[in-house]
């Protein structure tokens, strides 16, 4: 497990991204609520209410710039 702090470009934290063991991840806003989810098995991220928005982990991170 991993987790990693992602930064606007000014430097300010804005979130973070935890990488579990199997390669799936959670990406949690500052403040804490989670905006959405990775599954490594599938390759899809799901926003927090459920549906699917795309493929790729990267996908992922732009959801904490929203």
């Amino acid at each position: 497990m991993s987790l990693e702090t992602i930064r606007d470009r000014l430097g300010k934290p804005i979130g973070t991204v935890e990488t579990l063991a199997n390669g799936s991840a959670v990406a949690k806003k500052t403040a804490g609520p989670v905006v959405g989810y990775y599954d490594a098995k599938t390759d899809q991220v799901r926003e927090t209410a459920g549906p699917v928005i795309g493929r790729g982990k990267g996908l992922l991170y732009s959801l904490l710039h929203n």
